[in-house]
């Protein structure tokens, strides 16, 4: 039986619980935070024409749904699902969402896409891996069996997302060349200046880093205000913090304005996984730590980057990705490009950087109610 909630916090422990029982003792799911999932829902639900529902078969399946204006087509409604975790059942399988299907119709929706859990400024995407490959660090991880579940309750795979994976050493020479030029006509023409972020005052300039990232995932799927909302929120201070500021990259014009970055991370979950005993979830770096976790036996992912469109023609994201290999050679054994759009442009770029190896694969999924 699928119990239906208008408000997360009436069913919030036995939502909680499905996830914790379902994964275990898994090492590379981090506990979920219950006073964010019910402060992101209510956020969610007071802004303007939002709606969402809470699907819940206890103990063994949940779902959020997310219904919102189409942001291109006035009038008309999207809807997706979100926070989806299940046991491998299709008798759970059938009720959980043939109850999303029936909500979603009612509401007008022609199509589901889904997962995204409230905003695609958050957590989105299902890992299309075998299972057999840990996550990176704040990348999607599921049950190997949720993509056939998917395809069974008839979604279609409609994104495809790509991290790539490399060893560090020889890599940012082996694109110097091809680079070099691109970034000395940068800064002849444009007057471009690329810094490490520990040289940037970031504590000072968040708010030029958040207006930047809002017009990066306004191209996003099922993208909505609340993203903006979210963007302010939570890029902030704590997740600076976490980042690497030797080889995260921010780029000024000749007036010291802002004109894009590329945010790097650590993988955090390569370090747990070293050292499974420990419970930190993330460790703050300061501007003059060498980032040496696990005996420099640690990748470099780059996370968050974006460049404003007057910029974009000029090869700014080639020289910053780059240069993220070129700063953090010292420090790390390997860096990832982390899940880049298929047909985003820089996905040629990486296709050609990372050669053939290791790549993982994420998606996105669609149904259509007039197609089944």
């Amino acid at each position: 039986m699928i119990r239906v909630y208008d408000h997360l916090n009436d069913c919030i422990k036995e939502f909680l619980e499905v996830k914790s029982d379902l994964y275990g003792d898994d090492p590379f799911t981090l506990p979920e935070d219950k006073e964010e999932l019910m402060q992101l829902f209510d956020q969610f639900i007071e802004q303007d024409y939002h709606q969402a529902r809470v699907f819940l078969c206890p103990g063994l399946a949940r779902m959020i749904g997310f219904c919102i204006p189409c942001p291109n087509n006035p009038g008309k409604i999207d809807v997706f699902f979100g926070l989806w975790e299940t046991v491998n059942s299709l008798s759970v399988l059938e009720m959980l969402f043939t109850e999303l299907h029936t909500w979603a119709q009612q509401q007008g929706a022609q199509a589901i896409v889904g997962p995204i859990d409230f905003t695609t400024a958050h957590h989105y995407r299902l890992n299309l891996q075998s299972g057999e490959d840990r996550p990176f660090y704040q990348e999607p991880h599921q049950k190997p069996y949720y993509a056939k579940l998917l395809e069974i309750a008839g979604y279609k795979l409609q994104h495809r997302y790509y991290t790539w994976l490399a060893p560090l050493e020889g890599l940012a020479e082996k694109f110097k060349p091809y680079v070099e030029p691109i970034r000395l006509t940068q800064e002849r023409e444009h007057g471009i200046r690329c810094l490490p972020l520990g040289e940037y005052a970031w504590r000072d300039n968040l708010h030029k880093i958040r207006d930047i990232a809002k017009q990066i995932f306004a191209n996003n799927v099922n993208y909505t205000p609340f993203a903006d909302t979210y963007i302010d929120q939570h890029l902030n201070a704590d997740y600076f913090l976490q980042l690497c500021p030797l080889s995260s990259v921010i780029a000024l014009d000749r007036h010291q304005n802002l004109v894009g970055f590329f945010l790097a991370m650590p993988d955090y979950l390569e370090h747990r996984q070293q050292q499974p005993t420990t419970t930190t979830t993330h460790y703050q770096f300061a501007t003059d730590f060498q980032p040496h976790l696990g005996n420099n036996n640690t990748t470099i992912l780059g996370k968050t980057g974006g460049v404003l469109p007057a910029y974009r023609h000029i090869g700014l994201f080639t020289v910053m990705s780059q240069l993220i290999a070129q700063w953090g050679s010292p420090y790390y054994t390997a860096t990832g490009a982390a899940m880049v759009h298929e047909r985003n442009p820089s996905a040629k770029v990486a296709s050609l950087a990372f050669d053939n190896h290791s790549r993982r694969e994420y998606g996105l999924y669609e149904i259509n109610f007039g197609y089944r």
